[in-house]
């Protein structure tokens, strides 16, 4: 079917208008686009499409849209899309809005389409500045393994985007030209299996982002890797993830600030900046590193505590740490290592007042003679309460909820019994 003008399919909730039989429904440019304001143009209303391909080169609205078998797709210049459960593949760009639907794919095609409500494995393409918002999502961009274990990934390549809200279970994969806003997302790493030869498992990443731009407030639990790329990253909570927390890898001037991280391999690592501020940061069970950085840097008011290393400076020109609580460090408190020049450490509290102790954590030109030394006195007495954030990471409100009837239940037992045993009859 060929529409030069305007076609209007609107069906109802109990008669629904039914295309199928491998129809294609083609909107020519020549067709009349939908007006909003007039309710004017092409429209489709409750409408099921069995192994139909609809193809549009006007503005089009399709509300209530489900499929009937076969494989039936969208594609449109510019689309409206409202309460659909279509478990297929949708494509548009310009200033489509994506509403309340449930879609397997939806594929940018250019543009700045809005997407918000709905429920979508997959969004992936490019465009010019789209905004992704309180959706439920398996992924924006992809990542999988193939048989032979090799990663492949699938970005969104846009100008700018805004991803806002959204609950997401297999990872952020972005390039933006220009500019990014990523935030308030909750991202929790899958492990996908893959059977060639022996079963595999491969997490997910958590934001990958290459880029600049702002990556703030965001929860991210489980993932392969917590946070890569952006230029200020701050407000995040990042739990158990495999590898690094937040990397950051040649960039302009870059702020990682007020994160928390705990539970990873190492907790900030960033190489080939311009500029590198980290400060006020917790960073808490790192296996092997709490921060890595190979680039000048400010390291101010963080909290680093129980990791192998608490500071590690290799190839960084220049550096100064200042203010920061370095806690139950198995290891070292400071290491120095390629052509690291001399870096100031004062004011800094050590989890020990004993400045031989502190000196013997520190590793410098003491132990290899090309390497820059470390300056770390005067020193603080106690842990620097600005250090923040110092505590560890909230209970999520469902555990207190749980916990405090158990304490309850708990206290009451043990009353009954102390009573029980201070009535018994002496013996």
């Amino acid at each position: 079917m060929r529409v030069d003008g305007a076609l209007q399919a609107r069906g109802s909730d109990s008669a629904r208008i039914r295309f199928s039989d491998g129809e294609k429904i083609e909107f020519t440019a020549k067709s009349d686009g939908w007006n909003e304001q007039t309710k004017s143009g092409c429209i489709l209303e409750y409408v099921t499409l069995g192994n139909v391909n609809i193809v549009s080169d006007t503005h089009l609205k399709i509300t209530n849209l489900s499929p009937a078998g076969g494989y039936s797709t969208v594609e449109a210049k510019s689309l409206v899309l409202l309460d659909s459960n279509f478990a297929r593949h949708v494509s548009a760009g310009g200033d489509s809005i994506i509403q309340n639907n449930t879609l397997n794919v939806f594929t940018i095609t250019d543009g700045s389409p809005v997407i918000t409500n709905n429920n979508i494995e997959t969004i992936y393409g490019s465009g010019n500045s789209p905004m992704i918002s309180n959706n439920t999502l398996g992924s924006i961009g992809h990542y999988i393994h193939d048989s032979n274990g090799n990663p492949e990934y699938t970005y969104l390549n846009v100008n700018s985007v805004s991803i806002s809200n959204n609950v997401i279970t297999k990872g952020v994969y972005v390039i933006a030209n220009f500019d990014a806003t990523i935030s308030s997302n909750e991202i929790t790493g899958f492990s996908d299996e893959y059977t060639f030869i022996t079963t595999k498992r491969y997490t997910t990443f958590g934001i990958i982002l290459k880029g600049d731009g702002h990556i703030i407030g965001n929860t991210i639990t489980g993932c392969a890797s917590g946070i890569s790329g952006g230029t200020v990253i701050e407000e995040n909570l990042l739990l158990n993830t495999i590898d690094h927390g937040i990397t950051v890898l040649d960039r302009g001037n870059v702020v990682v600030r007020n994160n928390n991280i705990t539970n990873s391999k190492v907790g900030i690592c960033c190489d080939d900046c311009e500029t590198l501020t980290i400060e006020n940061n917790f960073v808490c069970n790192q296996s092997f590193r709490g921060l890595s950085v190979h680039s000048p840097a400010t390291i101010q008011n963080n909290t680093i505590r129980r990791t192998e290393e608490a500071i590690n400076l290799y190839n960084c020109p220049s550096a100064t740490a200042r203010y920061n609580n370095l806690e139950s460090y198995s290891n070292n408190s400071i290491v120095l290592g390629g052509t690291s020049g001399n870096i100031n450490t004062i004011n800094n509290w050590w989890g020990t007042t004993d400045t031989q102790t502190i000196n013997s954590t520190i590793y410098d030109n003491k132990y290899e003679f090309d390497i820059g030394k470390v300056t770390f006195v005067p020193i603080l007495n106690e842990p620097n309460p600005q250090a923040t954030p110092t505590s560890e990471p909230i209970i999520p409100e469902l555990l207190t909820w749980f916990a405090i009837p158990l304490i309850v239940v708990l206290a009451v037992v043990v009353v009954f019994f102390r009573k029980k045993l201070r009535n018994k009859p002496a013996t």
